[in-house]
């Protein structure tokens, strides 16, 4: 059991992997609560994310990878839910998000009503874990990102019903790294706009909404019907602590070789083509004479 105390905060990844881009942003904000006395808490999102393979799987190396900045937490009996499960996720992704499989206008109302009935039961679990940790801060990473509505959903709902009982004022940051108009488009994982299903950002004393970049502010306000007001937080990275190598003769890098600090996972939606069109463009700007 993890011990309650009095300075709480819980970062919640919608990514459902152990290292990603969002969870090192998470890094630097919990090591800025730590200073000020805080003890944090990382969601992987095992129990939110269907995509990733992870979806309900025990944490077992993950703690050792964050346990000088973070303790691994995680909602209980999610499981027992019904219908919160991969094939009803699943279900919900293909006919409200994607629109691949077709059902009917009385199957498509069923599945909405599910949709609310469960993430009803999803928030008092929510609710369940942040009152036995007695959490005072929420940071929320990607979502509105439609990968798990039901969550997004829930979350909403056990911020508005946490921050009544505990008498809160604002407490929670809502951070969007990714967009359905800025991410998977090639792929439509997401859909296509208006993204009818997907869940907005809602006006609520309890949430302030950020974003990485004032062109994601301004499309994420218009898409909310401007209910709600997004700042702009970007990435930031700190080297100034970070002792500096060369790594080119380690590798063999010769001092008039490109090298392009750039990785690409290996999945159908972010594919290598992407780094062989910019090596190839590289290539024909030198072979033209142009450093651009």
């Amino acid at each position: 059991m993890i011990a309650a105390i009095r300075k709480c905060a819980i970062f919640i990844s919608f990514d459902g992997v152990s290292v990603s881009g969002i969870t090192v942003e998470a890094v630097k904000i919990a090591k800025k609560l730590t200073d000020e006395g805080f003890k944090c808490y990382l969601d992987l999102g095992y129990d939110i994310n269907i995509s990733k393979g992870n979806f309900g799987r025990p944490y077992k190396f993950e703690a050792a990878l964050y346990h000088k900045c973070f303790e691994l937490a995680r909602v209980a009996d999610l499981s027992n839910i019904p219908n919160y499960t991969i094939e009803f996720l699943d279900k919900v992704n293909k006919v409200l998000i994607s629109e691949t499989l077709a059902v009917s206008r009385d199957a498509r109302a069923a599945i909405l009503t599910s949709v609310d009935e469960v993430a009803a039961e999803v928030a008092l679990k929510i609710e369940a874990l942040w009152k036995y940790l007695n959490v005072s801060k929420v940071i929320v990473e990607n979502g509105t990102l439609p990968e798990n509505i039901i969550y997004s959903r829930a979350l909403l709902l056990a911020i508005e019903q946490y921050g009544r009982a505990k008498n809160l004022r604002n407490f929670v940051i809502w951070r969007d790294h990714d967009l359905m108009w800025s991410s998977e488009k090639k792929s439509m994982k997401y859909g296509a706009p208006p993204y009818p299903y997907a869940t907005k950002p809602v006006k609520s004393q309890y949430i302030t909404y950020v974003t990485l970049n004032e062109k994601l502010r301004d499309e994420l306000e218009a898409w909310s019907n401007f209910e709600v007001e997004v700042q702009v937080g970007k990435n930031a990275y700190n080297f100034s602590e970070c002792s500096r190598r060369n790594i080119r003769p380690l590798l063999g890098i010769r001092k008039s070789d490109i090298l392009i600090a750039r990785t690409t996972r290996l999945i159908p939606q972010k594919r290598i083509d992407r780094d062989i069109v910019l090596v190839n463009l590289n290539r024909a700007g030198f072979a033209g004479g142009s450093n651009s």
